[in-house]
């Protein structure tokens, strides 16, 4: 069996998001502070549906991979999307579909980068990686700041309720800024 140069590559970049998804699961927090502002979490209703307001901290390692995960993911979703398009055998409807997904796929990312840019520009972070569900349903919103109210994490999540993302629910975490 001969596997080609862009299947190894997407079975790698697959497997790299599972293991770091497997070790953002099992890494506890260190924070003492973590767990109590874990148990300050409520639930809270805003535009379109519920958002889920928990303020947890992410490391620094896991904030960086967090960016580098969902820009692999999308970039293989588009290179996957751009094959059918150029591939010969491929007929108009399924190349018009794949256009039409890459240019929903190029929408996301520059409504997750403008959201990203806005959520600096109000000052509730330095840095600001808003990942999507899959079925476009649910955002978490990761902020590197010093601290995050609850009043600011319902403030970010109604942000992305309220956007043309099109999700309904919404998460929010954040890293504590070293410095």
């Amino acid at each position: 069996m001969v596997l080609k140069k862009q299947t190894v590559w997407l079975l790698t970049m697959l497997s790299l998001i599972v293991v770091l998804s497997v070790y953002y699961v099992t890494t506890p927090t260190q924070s003492p502070t973590a767990s109590t502002k874990e148990k300050q979490s409520q639930s809270a209703s805003a535009g379109k549906g519920k958002t889920e307001n928990v303020i947890s901290n992410v490391s620094d390692d896991q904030f960086a991979s967090l960016k580098l995960q969902r820009d692999h993911q999308q970039s293989a979703q588009a290179k996957e999307l751009q094959q059918v398009i150029a591939a010969d055998n491929s007929t108009a409807t399924q190349v018009s579909d794949a256009t039409s997904e890459l240019q929903t796929l190029n929408d996301q990312a520059k409504q997750e980068a403008l959201l990203e840019d806005e959520i600096v520009a109000k000052g509730f972070g330095a840095d600001a990686v808003i990942t999507t569900s899959n079925d476009g349903n649910y955002a978490t919103v990761y902020v590197n700041a010093k601290s995050l109210s609850n009043k600011q994490a319902s403030q970010i999540m109604q942000m992305v309720v309220k956007s043309s993302l099109g999700v309904q629910f919404a998460n929010v975490k954040y890293q504590v800024q070293n410095g």
